[in-house]
């Protein structure tokens, strides 16, 4: 985790957020997980797409690093407003999917059980026959809602951040 004091959320809440998907994961059997929501992606990293018409995924190990995969175009965003440290974008004449299959090839991750949100409009059905096409040594899981299970339960700093915004909406 790079250190970071310009997000919305101080860096042990992310660290919270992730060692629980972690723990999530761990239950569920997962080595990886990818993440495809853009809402999931943000609530992880502080990222926020300007293009979510365009693939974006983070690819959250059980251990280590995460590791963003954004259209290249969008990569400055992720630099300077996320913690993330690992970022493998893909050009706008590249396959995203191709990059992801390469990006779990480099990270030693392809011959894993890795979970995925099956239920995503930003992860396309097409797009996912062909990552598990392309990714014949890799086990691919469904763990829709992995990521939402923990926002479920707003942590002190969030409740303090919904009321904040209350207040300024009843204000105006």
């Amino acid at each position: 985790m790079r250190q970071r004091d310009d997000l919305s959320f101080p860096m042990h809440e992310y660290a919270r957020r992730m060692q629980a998907l972690r723990q999530r994961m761990a239950e569920r059997g997962l080595d990886a997980v990818l993440i495809t929501t853009p809402e999931n992606i943000c609530y992880l990293t502080g990222f926020e797409s300007q293009g979510h018409f365009s693939f974006c995924a983070l690819i959250v190990p059980l251990e280590g690093e995460p590791i963003m995969v954004p259209r290249r175009m969008e990569d400055s965003g992720v630099q300077a407003r996320t913690w993330v440290a690992i970022s493998c974008p893909y050009e706008e004449v590249e396959d995203p999917i191709q990059k992801v299959r390469d990006t779990l090839r480099l990270y030693d991750l392809s011959d894993n059980r890795i979970g995925f949100e099956k239920d995503c409009w930003f992860f396309t059905a097409v797009q996912q026959e062909r990552l598990f096409a392309l990714s014949h040594e890799t086990s691919f899981v469904d763990c829709a809602g992995i990521v939402e299970a923990g926002r479920l339960i707003k942590s002190d700093l969030e409740i303090e951040m919904i009321r904040s915004a209350a207040r300024v909406a009843e204000a105006g």
